[in-house]
């Protein structure tokens, strides 16, 4: 298995997208903007929470780099949908779509990811399509990245998703920035 046979980013534009909920995007920002003073797992969480009904996926993630035992990881801060229980569980920087995500530096999509990133087995909750896409600090020093995936085959994600999670790509770099700053 190589890594190509499961990411087919190129999909996203070959794909229909559905159209914009504009009430329903302005509806998600302000919840989010609303919990800015609520502290940094708040703000995080209601991203997440905001990132499974505006794409309607199925799980969503925050992942952010850190070190684990002397090694670059991510620690996923931030999850809902049926990641939730994995929170603070940690993912290999090198060996994971985010990680392949801050490589390429861009939005990429997914099929069936626990393919070729055997250790995603092991949450053995499947994955059909995962979105993932990169967080900076202003300098372009990755931060982590933020995903949301798909468990079957009821839909697929398309532009108009990966629109969005670059948006709340944007609010979760800014969120995690105050935070620094605090």
């Amino acid at each position: 298995m190589k890594l190509q046979d499961v990411l087919i980013t190129g999909e996203l534009k070959s794909r229909k997208s559905r159209r914009p909920d504009v009430f329903g995007e302005r509806r998600g920002f302000t919840t989010i903007a609303r919990r800015t003073t609520y502290g940094r797992a708040a703000i995080l969480q209601t991203i997440c929470e905001q990132a499974l009904v505006l794409c309607n996926a199925d799980s969503t993630g925050v992942s952010l780099l850190c070190e684990s035992d002397g090694e670059e990881a991510f620690s996923w801060d931030a999850l809902a949908g049926r990641f939730a229980p994995f929170v603070g569980g940690k993912a290999p920087r090198h060996e994971s779509p985010c990680g392949v995500c801050l490589e390429l530096g861009a939005t990429q999509l997914f099929s069936h990811p626990e393919r070729y990133f055997a250790w995603l087995r092991e949450t053995d909750v499947p994955i059909t399509e995962g979105l993932v896409v990169p967080m900076y600090q202003e300098d372009k020093i990755p931060l982590g990245t933020i995903w949301i995936v798909l468990h079957d085959e009821r839909r697929v994600f398309d532009a108009e998703d990966a629109r969005i999670m670059t948006a709340l790509a944007g609010h979760t770099s800014a969120a995690l920035r105050m935070a620094i700053h605090d």
